[in-house]
């Protein structure tokens, strides 16, 4: 089956390469859990943050829920002696959704982004972006191009098979 997907190779990559621009050194990402597409953009990014002896730390919950996504980070920073609301860390999200989810929540907690956690998201996403009250940067997974290239394959195959629309 001829299938289109975005490079979540790519994306990884560059969620780490963004990261390590800005000084971030260790990166918190929520499991994956089943989802074969967050679970490739984490191998990347772990990959990738190893080449510069970074570091990528997964939580234990698979979304941003109060009370589990709380306990992670605390986990995290006794682990490390940080005060969660002094530290300065990145997170990548696997969308602009819970990019945005992540902002949100850490607002609410009194945790300042960007100053105490970077937030990354993957998209691009003007309306998800729109909603928030601190920007959220974002990783372009170029579903335009996606888009064109779905389209070009179409058209190959219909060629190859002498079909006519």
């Amino acid at each position: 089956v001829t299938r289109v997907v975005t490079d979540n190779e790519r994306i990884g990559k560059l969620a780490s390469e963004h990261f390590r621009e800005l000084g971030y050194r260790e990166i918190l990402i929520l499991n994956p859990g089943e989802n074969p597409m967050y679970g490739e953009r984490k191998a990347a990014l772990e990959s990738a943050m190893a080449v510069e002896r970074g570091r990528v730390t997964t939580l234990e919950c698979t979304e941003i829920q109060r009370r589990n996504f709380l306990n992670d980070l605390d986990v995290v920073a006794r682990a490390r002696d940080w005060d969660f609301k002094k530290m300065s860390l990145g997170f990548f999200a696997y969308t602009d959704e819970i990019g945005a989810e992540m902002i949100s929540f850490c607002l609410q907690q009194g945790i300042r982004v960007p100053e105490n956690v970077a937030v990354l998201g993957v998209g691009n996403d003007d309306l998800v972006n729109a909603g928030l009250t601190v920007e959220l940067s974002s990783v372009d997974s170029d579903h335009e191009g996606l888009g064109r290239t779905a389209a070009r394959i179409l058209r190959e195959l219909i060629n190859d098979k002498g079909l006519t629309l």
